[in-house]
This record gives C-alpha cells, structure tokens and sequence, in this order.
C-alpha cells in the first residue's frame, strides 16, 4: 500500500520538479534537500511544507528548497489516482499521511 503511494507521488512530482535554476552552477548536483509535508485524505498538502535537510535552508540550497517546494505546490494534489485515494480512506489515515521528501539532484526523488 505505502509503495504504492510513494511511486504515485514520484510521478506526479516528476512532472513538475524543475532544476533548471540550480544546473547553472558547477556543483549542482551537490544541492539535496529533504522536505516534510501532510497529505489530507484526498491526496491535497495540508499545512506547511517544511525543510528537514538542511533544517534553515540558505544560499543555493535555498534555491534548491524553493524549487521542491514550488514542485509540491504546483502539483496540488500529489494522490488523484483511484487506488491512492482508497488507501488514503483506510482508519489508519484518518490524520493523513506524514512523509518526508528528498529532491536529489544527483538520483531523483526518495523518500
């Protein structure tokens, strides 16, 4: 169940994450950041999206923040399949889903 979600979102994400901004520079691939986000029920984010790591995002990682973040945002909903949702459903969501995102530049999305 949770593997299905998680290969959901990577699709979904992948549509919409834009590294364009970091490729410019020589080290790029250097830039990974982790964020945390809820998902209600229905798939939307609820609340903030928050950096884990770095935990104050700042300079060029800043940027990299930026980007996932606008990636999440752009993407609205991050479940809209039919499976995702009824999973979503199950009593053991009933606050929602907490996961952690990492955008590495260097291997894609993890989690």
């Amino acid at each position: 169940e949770t593997n299905h979600l998680k290969v959901a979102i990577k699709q979904r994400l992948e549509k919409y994450w834009n590294m364009g901004i970091l490729i410019g520079n020589s080290d790029f691939e250097d830039y990974r950041v982790t964020l945390e986000i809820r998902l209600s029920r229905e798939g939307k984010i609820v609340g903030e999206i928050n950096p884990v790591s770095p935990r104050v995002p700042s300079g060029r990682y800043l940027r990299a923040f930026d980007q996932a973040r606008n990636a999440i945002l752009s993407a609205g909903r991050l479940l809209v399949d039919q499976k995702s949702l009824s999973i979503l459903s199950e009593d053991k969501f009933a606050k929602g889903l907490k996961i952690e995102l990492t955008f590495d530049p260097k291997k894609g999305f993890s989690y």
